[in-house]
């Protein structure tokens, strides 16, 4: 489960114990402050990186649905009909 960033860093910490950071990172996400304590960076594990996308991808896929069955007009066209005109010609 996710929750909020508790530590942010300096990138001149981060390049001292580069490592230790990255390792850190397969646990939970860390912000990195590039320039004085601005530009933040966030380094995550690529695992956690991948979960997110697949997140957000379902959510934008159930947004799209909702507004697909919102709009249905009950129109439908048979499965026979389909295959017959783009698959099996």
């Amino acid at each position: 489960m996710l929750t909020k960033i508790k530590r942010n860093i300096g990138i001149s910490e981060l390049r001292k114990h580069l490592s230790k950071y990255l390792k850190d990172a397969k646990k939970e996400p860390l912000v990195v402050s590039i320039d004085r304590g601005e530009d933040l960076r966030v380094v995550l594990d690529v695992d956690l990186y991948n979960d997110l996308v697949e997140f957000y991808e379902d959510y934008q896929d159930a947004k799209e649905l909702e507004k697909l069955k919102k709009n249905d007009s009950g129109e439908r066209i048979k499965w026979d009909d389909i295959k017959n005109k783009y698959i099996c010609q």
